[in-house]
């Protein structure tokens, strides 16, 4: 039995542009450490640190602070 859908052109470009955009997004996490491996661990810990060397970190006083912020 076979099936035709009919597709407009500019939803079948879209479609196309994301799946290549997927491929694209695939292709870069297989090409990193293995989520949860040593090497994943090391990068992920690398990472952190320079991002609280540059001061990109938020302090609170209290986990009551940190929450409310969480729910703003």
């Amino acid at each position: 039995m076979t099936q035709v859908v009919t597709v407009e052109k500019k939803l079948l470009k879209d479609i196309l542009s994301q799946l290549i955009a997927l491929r694209r997004e695939v292709r870069a996490i297989k090409s990193g450490p293995r989520y949860g491996s040593d090497e994943w661990w090391e990068k992920e810990t690398t990472e952190a640190l320079e991002e609280v060397k540059k001061g990109n970190v938020v302090k609170f006083d209290s986990v009551e602070k940190l929450i409310q912020d969480l729910h703003s």
